[in-house]
């Protein structure tokens, strides 16, 4: 292992030797720590990730067990389809991509606001469920031919 001149002496202009510290390489380039924003951002963006596969479950479920009014006209048509891979796929690929664009920015600060963003739709959308969940059953009781609007799909058999 060759040594590395960590000083050069102003006298002579030679360099002076110093040896790294036993059993620990020298490190060429700084440390690789994640800053705090960095760290805000990757955690946001984990529970945004999280939330997503819940907010998926919730979706496969309610549309394989009678179906559900959907607002957003893409996912709509998707869930058209009538494969429950595809919109998994569809919906998993979707947030993939958001999480690898804003995590790709970390260190900016419109990526952690973007993802501030990300994280509270994804805590209305759970609220939603919420409401959603209470509402829909006694909803359905009350007008069945709800399930004829143009916003609901379903998987299986109504």
């Amino acid at each position: 292992m060759s040594a590395i001149p960590t000083q050069v002496d102003p006298q002579s202009g030679t360099g002076v030797f110093q040896a790294p510290a036993a059993g620990f390489p020298r490190r060429l380039s700084g440390p690789t720590r994640w800053t705090p924003r960095e760290w805000r951002v990757v955690t946001l963006l984990a529970m945004v990730a999280l939330v997503s596969v819940a907010d998926l479950y919730l979706t496969l479920s309610y549309l394989q067990n009678g179906g559900m009014s959907e607002g957003n006209p893409i996912a709509r048509w998707v869930m058209s389809l009538g494969c429950p891979w595809l919109l998994g796929v569809w919906k998993i690929g979707l947030v993939a991509f958001t999480c690898c664009i804003l995590f790709a920015f970390k260190k900016r600060a419109s990526a952690e606001i973007g993802t501030w963003l990300c994280c509270l739709t994804m805590a209305w959308l759970t609220f939603q469920w919420s409401s959603y969940a209470n509402a829909v059953d006694a909803e359905l009781r009350e007008n069945p031919q709800l399930t004829e609007a143009s916003s609901w799909v379903s998987f299986g058999q109504n």
